[in-house]
This record gives C-alpha cells, structure tokens and sequence, in this order.
C-alpha cells in the first residue's frame, strides 16, 4: 500500500513539474551535442603518435587527486584489515 501511494505522488509531481522537465531536458541535449566535436577533436590528438598520456596535477585536479586518495586509503585500510 505505502509503496502505490508513493508512486502515485512521483507521478503528480512529475506532472506538474513536466514543463520545467521537458525545458531543462532539452537544454542539456543541446549543450551535449554542441560538445561532440570538441570531443572528437581531442579523440584524435589522443591517438596522435606523440600523445603521452598527458600529465596529472593535484593542483589542476583536486577533486581527481582527492578520489584517488580516498580510494587508495580504502584499499590501504582493506588490506590491513586481510
């Protein structure tokens, strides 16, 4: 019963909120598919002959850098715990 009520009032409010749905759903397709290109382009240079990879800098990517600590203490504090 809880379960059917809860699905009935998604459905109302995405009924009412339809419009703003359709309007934010159509923004983000447009802003993605003007992003194809780009995103080819740098497909190409990765595939270049002198394309290394390219260069990580805890400075310019902190939330990147900040991942890969969380993760690498998780996997630090796993294996102690073996």
């Amino acid at each position: 019963m809880r379960r059917s009520r809860k699905r009935v009032s998604v459905a109302l409010a995405m009924r009412k909120h339809q419009a703003f749905i359709d309007s934010n759903d159509s923004f983000w397709k447009t802003v993605f598919s003007e992003d194809i290109g780009v995103e080819e382009g740098m497909q190409r240079g990765r595939s270049g002959l002198m394309f290394d990879g390219g260069k990580f800098s805890p400075v310019m990517d902190s939330a990147t850098h900040c991942f890969h600590q969380w993760v690498a203490k998780l996997l630090k504090d796993f294996r102690e715990k073996q």
